[in-house]
């Protein structure tokens, strides 16, 4: 597969939550790389696993983004 570029680094934090073992992130940004205006919201769980940081959960939502 070709690499997928994305020139549009907007994006809009709506929730960064933490404490010491776990973390949660929702962010929706702009996506453009189907060719096709996109709104890509993501809800990512993570929780710190041998002095880093991982990915426990990842729900994405996608939606045509209105033009104009």
């Amino acid at each position: 597969m070709g690499k997928a570029t994305d020139q549009d680094p907007w994006a809009q934090y709506h929730l960064v939550e933490a404490d010491d073992t776990r973390g949660h992130i929702l962010i929706s940004r702009r996506n453009n790389v189907t060719g096709r205006r996109q709104l890509l919201t993501l809800s990512i769980d993570f929780v710190l696993e041998d002095d880093r940081w991982q990915i426990s959960r990842e729900v994405i939502m996608s939606r045509d983004e209105e033009q104009g």
